[in-house]
């Protein structure tokens, strides 16, 4: 039998062959001398019974997986999340405040599109009508198209894609507050490896879910001193609350942490907040914007197979590369981040450096490789990050001499 005590072990289509052919030689009616041949007709049937019954199998082995939070992913990993109270992070949309110039006294009304200059497929929606001031200026705010992280560095949400003879010119002061990307199995599956494990996880995964749903915020984690003397610089019976990027509004976060955090613990970070609970007091809530860490990295003298010119194009497919490889995450769009506290490997970056084919099949055979978080690069070895701070990969960071 497949599932033992062991485990679940899917038999082989060969075993499955191999069994199914014993089993219809043991037939008193058919005997050893049974033709089994692919040719024959026994020999066709037997393979079409070994090929649905490996079928059943995978099916029973997907269904085993399911439960297991190791494996267990997409709507599987969604149902385990909710065995013990808590639910994927859904994605969220990328906000920015715009500056809007036109005719006097003009209303301009939603619907409105506009785009980031030099990315117009990064798209925002005007999120309700502007009325401009005598001088011909209002402020507005504006929603990306898309779920994630759509980019508006300030000063390049320009482009008016929706035209208005009454508006002549956008523009952003401030950085776009990113969204974030539906939370991924890997992200899920360590949260929920903290509840099952931790005894008071619970409460610890509260805070996380309140923490990452405050807009502004893309990550976040939770540390906790359980103990009754000082422990990595947070006081005895402590939790600090790590989040990236800086929450739009502190006082929306020091509000979330205070419903979401356990009575009587105290909080430790390097920023605080003064929030008001439900009673009209004040409460001073701390926690931690985790410092970003710039990672460059080079490839020098980089020689191809075939002796072939390592061109531009070739330079981005590496970038590309190692941009999905520091994230974990196909297709990720520069600039990027890890996981807070998570150190930045160098073998996985190096190997999916000289393991990349090459869209035309040719492939790296040498050259050296460096990353570091100064500029040249010159170390090979891994780059420590603590607890409260956070690895940023850019593209324009990777580069090639």
């Amino acid at each position: 039998m497949p599932l033992t005590a062991a485990g679940y072990t899917r038999p082989t289509l060969a075993e499955l062959n191999t069994d199914i052919e014993a089993a219809l030689r043991a037939k008193p009616d058919l005997g050893a001398a049974l033709n089994l041949l692919p040719s024959a007709v026994f020999g066709m049937l037997k393979e079409v019974m070994a090929d649905r019954e490996s079928d059943l199998y995978e099916e029973a082995e997907a269904c085993y997986q399911s439960k297991d939070p190791n494996t267990a992913g997409g709507a599987s990993l969604d149902n385990l999340l909710q065995t013990v109270g808590t639910a994927r992070l859904a994605s969220t949309k990328s906000t920015a405040t715009i500056t809007l110039t036109g005719t006097p006294l003009a209303v301009i009304a939603t619907p409105m599109t506009f785009a980031v200059a030099g990315a117009t497929d990064d798209t925002f929606t005007l999120d309700a009508n502007v009325t401009l001031n005598g001088g011909g200026t209002g402020t507005g705010t504006v929603t990306a198209v898309a779920t994630g992280a759509v980019q508006a560095l300030t000063g390049t949400l320009t482009v008016i894609v929706t035209t208005n003879p009454d508006l002549t010119s956008i523009t952003n002061a401030a950085d776009a507050t990113l969204g974030r990307a539906v939370e991924t199995d890997a992200a899920a599956r360590l949260r929920l490896f903290r509840v099952v494990t931790d005894p008071n996880a619970a409460g610890l995964d509260d805070l996380l879910d309140a923490a990452v749903n405050v807009a502004g915020i893309t990550k976040a984690i939770v540390f906790e001193n359980t103990t009754d003397a000082p422990v990595s610089g947070r006081p005895a019976h402590s939790f600090e609350t790590v989040v990236w990027d800086a929450p739009t509004t502190a006082s929306e976060l020091g509000d979330a942490i205070w419903e979401a955090k356990p009575a009587g613990i105290a909080t430790h970070g390097g920023t605080s907040v003064v929030i008001i609970d439900d009673a009209g007091n004040n409460q001073t809530i701390n926690y931690t914007v985790a410092t970003k860490v710039t990672i460059h990295m080079r490839l020098a003298s980089g020689v191809l197979n075939d002796a072939s010119s390592f061109t531009s194009a070739k330079q981005a497919e590496i970038q590309a590369a190692l941009i999905d490889q520091f994230t974990g995450v196909v297709d990720s769009v520069s600039p990027v981040q890890q996981e807070i506290g998570d150190d930045v490997f160098f073998n996985p970056m190096q190997g999916t450096v000289f393991n990349h084919v090459f869209s035309d099949g040719t492939f790296l055979v040498s050259g050296t490789f460096t990353t570091d978080t100064a500029d040249p690069p010159v170390g090979v070895v891994d780059i420590v990050i603590t607890d409260t701070q956070i690895a940023e990969l850019v593209t324009a960071n990777i580069d090639f001499t």
